[in-house]
C-alpha cells in the first residue's frame, strides 16, 4: 500500500491537537539537512523525507493525541551524530499513535533493522 502525502497530512489533520497551525516556511524546510549515513566517517548530508517536510510545511508545532510536540520529541531523538534513534518497538508507536484506526496496515509501515554503516541514517 503505497501512503501519498495527501493521505498524509489528512490523517494528520485529524489527529493533531494544536488547532492553529504553524507552518514552517518553504525556504526555512529546504535549508534543513540530516545525515545520509550511520557511517560516524561518511558525514554527508540530504534533504529532509518528502513526509517530514509535509509535516512541517502543515504544521511545526504539531501535537500528538498525547497533547505531545511531535517534532520536539523526534529532535530529542537524535544523537550527536545526527542519527534518530526509535525508543520504542514499531507495534507498539503505531498502536500508541492510533494508527490502526487509520487503515494502514503496519507491515506497511514496518522498516527492516540493521545496523550496516552504509543505511540511511534517519532511524538506528
Amino acid at each position: 500500500m503505497d501512503i501519498s502525502r495527501a493521505n498524509l497530512i489528512e490523517l494528520v489533520k485529524k489527529v493533531n491537537r494544536n488547532k492553529v497551525p504553524n507552518p514552517m516556511p518553504a525556504e526555512e524546510i529546504s535549508r534543513l539537512r540530516v545525515r545520509k549515513y550511520r557511517d560516524p566517517q561518511n558525514t554527508e548530508t540530504t534533504e529532509l523525507p518528502e513526509s517530514l517536510k509535509a509535516l512541517l510545511a502543515y504544521d511545526r508545532d504539531l501535537l500528538s493525541n498525547y497533547n505531545m510536540p511531535v517534532i520536539e520529541t523526534l529532535q530529542r531523538s537524535i544523537d550527536k551524530e545526527g542519527v534518530i534513534h526509535s525508543y520504542s518497538p514499531d507495534e507498539e508507536a503505531y498502536y500508541g499513535a492510533g494508527m490502526d484506526s487509520s487503515g494502514i496496515d503496519i507491515e506497511d509501515l514496518m522498516p527492516v533493522w540493521s545496523n550496516d554503516p552504509r543505511l540511511p541514517a534517519l532511524i538506528r
